[in-house]
């Protein structure tokens, strides 16, 4: 039985429109929008500095509190977020990012197409004071993007101290830019929408880490905010910036009722073609893009919307589930026209490079594990029962190939699936509770490297793995998990390496002065060398299954490895001593 997963919605939310419903709260303070830096060389750097929330107001947040943010190098104008930054698609990028915050930090950039180790993950560490240097050619195309931290068990924490940016991709020989809003601060719009718990310290308001859910609405580092925009076409890249929380975001008029709008851009570029929308679901993480028709409108007032009682059960966010109080989060009024406006969209998009899935040679499914409210009230979840491990590779996937990943929700509360490096194209979704195919939601109808993936769902994406290969190594991993970021850091992550299918780390390099053959290994495979302490092998199948553990003594000779039972094809076979680890590439016959 097919359903039409938005006809329930709309009819949900016709309920909620029609209901009268008046705005409790005063907008005071004009939203920032961040400066911007587009250049070839970016060079950021992480503070510790102190912020207002709500300068203009007149409660507990006119205050100062401590955050964290970044800036450019010579800069502190950021008190809270980050710059926004420009990549430019072909160029050569040079980055460095100095950390005075005093513990760990990463900068990861959200759905960027980058080598593992520019992709600022658990890997890619900085300590207090050092810089980290990166050069990459750009290879993505236009999109909206973000960038936070990435640092196991404090990419919550971080993140809701301030420690996040929106990244925008062009490119010169993009057609659509000059047909679309684009000038920053004019007619296109950065939103950042987040939610923050506060508490009192030792008499101070500062920001609570706990993982407590959020009771305060900012836009932009600021609450209560208002934004002045012209009467034509308004574009507004929003990003959800909350380290949990889902919206249900849309535009009122002064009574609230539905502004139509259009739906142009998901995480990684512009959809299949422009979507006619009232409303639009977004998980933790989820960025997109809308398109306001603004013509004849001055002197309107507006409000961007949130209707947390369309949001789905068992959705953080929802009415039942630590929804937000407010239900209009921004003012927007509406000035006078500017010169040379864009008062029409194109009515076609170009077509999406969606994946042939007739090449598709492998398929993978995550399967989400775990019960909200459990037992002793647990939120630990796991993806494929396996908590995070920072030297365990979950997946070895070839360069250059096509592949479809279903992601099995079996728990009780959605969850956004993130996965680093590269984009996909949602083919379609069963829906195991009313047992049927749903409609693919208009908001996952474009390239995405986030989606928000409800109990009971099994979705179903095609993507491609066409660049950076690398040896297969922990340190050249991509991360997959849940952007909940308090299920990220209690472990529900794990990782693959796109690898090269050539080279692989020698274990002379890794001072262990071990041998593996023969190669390729017919019934019989050895180790040998010297070691004065206890070790372990491990072997994988190419898709980093791990087949078997062998725990070693310590040596001085050769040992065999046991093999029985291997398939044919194949083999990783991975050692490790408080030395280090390495890994070998074996072929079985």
């Amino acid at each position: 039985m097919k359903l039409t997963y938005l006809r329930s919605l709309a009819a949900l939310l016709c309920l909620i429109f029609s209901s009268s419903t008046t705005i409790a709260q005063t907008y005071v303070n004009p939203l920032p929008l961040p400066y911007v830096i587009n250049n070839d060389t970016i060079e950021l750097r992480a503070d510790t500095l102190l912020h207002n929330f709500n300068p203009n107001g007149t409660d507990t947040l006119n205050t100062l509190v401590k955050t964290f943010a970044y800036n450019h190098i010579d800069s502190t104008s950021n008190t809270f977020l980050g710059p926004i930054i420009v990549w430019k698609h072909g160029i050569n990028l040079h980055t460095t990012v100095k950390n005075n915050i005093p513990q760990l930090i990463t900068v990861h950039w959200h759905g960027a197409h980058v080598p593992p180790l520019a992709d600022g993950n658990p890997h890619e560490p900085i300590q207090e004071g050092a810089t980290w240097k990166i050069d990459f050619p750009i290879l993505d195309e236009p999109a909206t993007m973000w960038y936070h931290p990435h640092i196991h068990q404090h990419s919550f924490e971080q993140t809701e101290m301030g420690m996040a940016g929106m990244l925008y991709v062009e490119n010169t020989s993009d057609t659509m830019h000059s047909k679309l809003p684009h000038t920053y601060g004019v007619d296109d719009f950065p939103i950042i929408i987040q939610e923050r718990k506060f508490k009192k310290l030792n008499g101070k308001t500062v920001i609570d880490t706990s993982g407590a859910s959020g009771n305060v609405t900012i836009i932009n580092g600021v609450k209560d905010p208002y934004l002045r925009v012209p009467a034509q076409m308004v574009r507004f890249r929003i990003l959800n910036g909350s380290g949990k929380m889902a919206y249900y975001m849309g535009i009122g008029n002064s009574s609230l009722q539905p502004v139509p709008m259009t739906l142009i851009a998901t995480d990684a570029g512009l959809t299949e073609q422009p979507f006619q929308i009232d409303s639009i679901l977004m998980g933790a993480g989820v960025r997109s893009e809308w398109v306001l028709d603004l013509n004849n409108r001055q002197g309107d007032t507006l409000y961007l919307m949130n209707y947390a009682r369309s949001i789905p059960d068992n959705t953080i966010g929802s009415a039942n589930l630590h929804g937000s109080s407010a239900s209009t989060f921004m003012m927007i009024i509406v000035g006078e026209q500017t010169p040379e406006p864009i008062v029409t969209l194109p009515t076609t998009f170009p077509a999406l490079a969606i994946p042939d899935t007739m090449l598709t040679s492998k398929r993978r499914t995550k399967t989400f594990y775990g019960n909200f409210g459990g037992p002793n009230n647990s939120t630990s979840f796991t993806i494929n029962h396996k908590p995070f491990d920072m030297s365990y590779i979950n997946d070895t996937v070839m360069l250059g190939a096509t592949e479809i990943w279903t992601i099995h929700n079996r728990t009780n509360l959605s969850h956004p699936f993130h996965i680093h490096d590269i984009h996909f194209f949602i083919l379609d979704i069963w829906d195991s509770i009313s047992e049927g195919y749903i409609d693919v939601p208009v908001e996952f109808k474009g390239p995405k490297d986030n989606v928000l993936v409800r109990p009971g769902w099994k979705l179903r994406f095609v993507t491609q793995f066409l660049d950076w290969g690398t040896p297969i190594a922990p340190m050249n991993a991509y991360m997959v998990h849940c952007h909940i970021l308090p299920h990220e850091d209690k472990g529900m992550m794990g990782q693959f390496v796109v690898w090269d299918g050539v080279s692989s780390i020698d274990a002379q390099d890794m001072g262990n002065q071990m041998i593996l053959y023969p190669n390729p290994a017919h019934n019989e495979l050895y180790l040998k060398g010297k070691t004065t302490e206890i070790s372990e092998v491990r072997i994988y199948d190419i898709s980093g299954r791990l087949l078997s553990t062998q725990l070693l003594s310590p040596m001085d000779g050769t040992i065999k490895l046991n093999i029985d039972g291997l398939q044919s094809g194949i083999a990783i076979v991975e050692l490790q001593t408080s030395k280090g680890r390495s890994t070998r590439k074996v072929i079985i016959n």
